[in-house]
Formats: C-alpha cells, sequence, structure tokens
C-alpha cells in the first residue's frame, strides 16, 4: 500500500473502534499515528523498511506493526477484524459525508439503521429527527450526500479506471487472445467512465472459461461477457479478426459521433481505423475527438500531430511536497521532474491556516525555501516557490501582503464555507 491509502486505513481502523466503543486513547492512537504519518517529512518508506518508524512521534510499536503489514501486504487483520464484528451493512454508512462514528451508532442502536437505504427511507420518513443532535437540516444534509453518493458510485475516474485495466489484464495474463484493446470511454480517454469495456478476438469459449474462472460476477450472451466485481460494469465484447477493426471503431463511440457520420451502416475489413476513414471520405478523428461536443461544434479535425502530447509539457505548476500533505520530498519531485524533461515547476504547498493539511507557517515556508535554493542548483531546474494559500472566511489571504511577495507563484483556495 501507498503512505496516503495507509493513512486511509488507520482513520478507517480509528472510526471502527470508535463505533464498537473501544477506548478513547486507542482511538486516538490510530487517528494520532495517520496525522503523524500524513505530517512526516522524511523517507517514510525507508523507515517502514527498516521497522524504525516508532522513531516518528505519534507511532508507537503496535502502530507500527500495523503499517507495516499494510504497506508489505496491502492487509490489516485489525481491520478484517472489526469489519467481521459490525452489523452486516452497516459498513457502507461510514461512506456518506458528514456521518461520523457517532452518529453512526446512534442511527443503528436508536432506529437499527443499518445501510445506505436504510438511512434514507429514515430522512425521507423524517425517523432522524427523532434522535437526540439528529435536526431537520441535519437530515437534509444527509439526503444530499446520499445522492451525492449514489452518483458517484455509477462512475470512476479516469486514473481509478486504469488501474482495473491493469489488473484485469494481469489476470487474463494467460489467454491467447487473437486480439485485445481497450475500447469504449477509456479508449476515449472520458475523464470520468460509466463501465470499462474490452474488445476481443479468439476462441471465445477458451475466453470465457477463463473469466469465469478468474472474476466472481459474471454473465455471458452471445455478443458479450459482463462482469459485475468492480464499482462499474466491465464489458468484454466479441469480434472476429477480420471485423476487428471496424468493431473497434463501433465499440470506441461515441453514440453521436456514430450517428453523424452513419458508421453503423458501413462495413468494412479494413486493417486499420484510418483505412476505414478515408474510405469513408472523412477526416481521421482520434479517440479523444469523437465526443458528442467535438461533434457539435463543427470544428476543424485536428490532425494527430497537433494533439496534445506528455512530452509536451515542459514544466509542472502546483503540486504539493511531504512538507504540507503531499507524498513526496522536493528532491524526488524534482527526480520525477527531471525524468519527464521538465524545464520547470512550481511547489505550491498548503497555507497556515490548512492545519489538517500540515499547512506551512511562515518560518517552515523560509526552510523550505533554503531547500528549494540548494536543490534547484544542483539539479539545474527552475524551481519556483509556490503557494497553495487560502481565502479565509473575512475573505482576506492567509498571509498578508508583504509576506506574499516571498513567493513566486499563488494559487488562491477556498478550504471552508
Amino acid at each position: 500500500m501507498t503512505r496516503k491509502e495507509i493513512i486511509r486505513v488507520l482513520e478507517e481502523i480509528a472510526d471502527l473502534l470508535e463505533f464498537n466503543g473501544e477506548n478513547v486513547f486507542k482511538v486516538n492512537a490510530f487517528r494520532n499515528g495517520a496525522n503523524s504519518i500524513r505530517r512526516f517529512e522524511g523517507d517514510f518508506e525507508l523507515l517502514v523498511e527498516e521497522k524504525k518508524l516508532n522513531s516518528v512521534k505519534g507511532v508507537g510499536t503496535a502502530l507500527q506493526s500495523v503499517i507495516h503489514d499494510l504497506y508489505r501486504n496491502g492487509i490489516s487483520s485489525l481491520l478484517s477484524e472489526l469489519k467481521k464484528e459490525l452489523p452486516e451493512g452497516i459498513h457502507e454508512l461510514f461512506k456518506i459525508k458528514g456521518i461520523g462514528p457517532k452518529k453512526v451508532k446512534q442511527l443503528f442502536s436508536e432506529l437499527n439503521i443499518n445501510s445506505i437505504a436504510d438511512l434514507e427511507n429514515g430522512c425521507i420518513n423524517n425517523k432522524l429527527i427523532t434522535i437526540k443532535g439528529f435536526t431537520q437540516k441535519t437530515t437534509e444534509n444527509i439526503l444530499a450526500e446520499i445522492e451525492k453518493y449514489k452518483e458517484n458510485q455509477k462512475y470512476l475516474l479516469l486514473s481509478d479506471a486504469l488501474k482495473i485495466v491493469d489488473n484485469i489484464k494481469l489476470k487474463l495474463n494467460d489467454v491467447k487472445f487473437d486480439a485485445f484493446e481497450v475500447t469504449g470511454e477509456l479508449r476515449r480517454r472520458r475523464e470520468i467512465v460509466s463501465k470499462i469495456e474490452f474488445l476481443v478476438a479468439g476462441d471465445f469459449e477458451k475466453i470465457s472459461f477463463t473469466i469465469k474462472n478468474v472474476f466472481n460476477n459474471v454473465n455471458k450472451s452471445e455478443k458479450n461477457i459482463s462482469v459485475a466485481d468492480f464499482q462499474i460494469p466491465i464489458i468484454f465484447h466479441y469480434s472476429i479478426e477480420n471485423d476487428f477493426t471496424r468493431d473497434l471503431l463501433i465499440t470506441t463511440g461515441s453514440r453521436e459521433f456514430l450517428e453523424f457520420y452513419k458508421i453503423d451502416e458501413f462495413s468494412s475489413s479494413e486493417k486499420s481505423e484510418h483505412q476505414i476513414f478515408q474510405k469513408m471520405k472523412i477526416s481521421y478523428h482520434a479517440p479523444v475527438l469523437r465526443e458528442k461536443e467535438f461533434v457539435e461544434s463543427n470544428s476543424r479535425v485536428p490532425n494527430e500531430n497537433e494533439l496534445i502530447q506528455i512530452s509536451d509539457l515542459k514544466g509542472f505548476l502546483h503540486f504539493h511536497t511531504n512538507y504540507s500533505d503531499g507524498m513526496n520530498s522536493i528532491a524526488e519531485m524534482v527526480l520525477s521532474a527531471k525524468e519527464f524533461g521538465y524545464n520547470y515547476f512550481a511547489v505550491c504547498d498548503h497555507s497556515k491556516s490548512a492545519f489538517y493539511a500540515n499547512g506551512l507557517s511562515e518560518d517552515r515556508i523560509f526552510i523550505q525555501n533554503k531547500e528549494l535554493t540548494k536543490v534547484s542548483s544542483e539539479n539545474s531546474l527552475n524551481i519556483l516557490q509556490g503557494i497553495e494559500v487560502d481565502i479565509l472566511q473575512s475573505g482576506e489571504l492567509d498571509y498578508d501582503s508583504d509576506f506574499m511577495e516571498n513567493f513566486d507563484f499563488v494559487v488562491a483556495s477556498v478550504h471552508s464555507s
């Protein structure tokens, strides 16, 4: 597990311990441990490997053991046991923003609410206001958060979906496909996706047999295999080698793109999409240019070499380091920047009012500046010192105007109501 994932698990353990009515000191040990790791500015991975994490203030020997298991194995026996002890279904209540362990305990003890469906029903029927501390406004806020949660469950960020793709490819590594491609929204690089789709060709019986053995919730039809093991559906579309390119074009979509150019009506056994577009006498559209918005805009179709590539990026503005809530040191970020071929970047850690993210005081900003100057000179890289400065409730910024002159780059953000 990564440092960020470990912090999340420690906080989850603290929530479950609190729900079970555990000793407050034990609960706080996990919360404080998570915060200590979040604020730690040294080499976290090295300390874990050397089993010296208990040298960090707030991390005891027992907690170090839990963290080591998470880091090495990705699992925690303590978390597994806590989940087993929970009333069935109640764990999902912790996913609703604004409901902490104490409120979950109240809801379960007084109204026997142990699922999001129960919670929603309780809100709609005004049952929650019978519990001390729950008002009509609380009920309305919870209902709004439930709607957000339900909507969010229908989608995944592109980055998270790509991780699942890697996982699936690994599981199907031994399958001999005649052809295998990611298609649909993922191929079009949608920022959020509602399903993960593949187009496959080969021995369908062997392919479907393997998929059924690898995954749990599998449904097979004449045209595809669907898997329901993840947050969003996974679909394997069947094709044959001669039709593969055409089927890839069609399954890539979007629906509006296919309808606009009447591609569904076109029959072709061409070996490349470029040849199909040429045969249809239309300009080639890269997958990212096949969205409804682009079709409706009637814009000129850019050539492939006009599309922005990773190699076109010459610098990176606004990222965090482990001075605040980032995962990596300045030196590590510089090393990565050099690997990408960047010429410059701007460090933009949180300002002092963002205490939850280990925001930087004025003194720590000067300390960071010294390190930036040193690392920059050692690596011949232009490093700008920026800051993500909070806009306070008063409308003022987190530092006064004179102090802001110390920064090369400023991002202003609202982190409160």
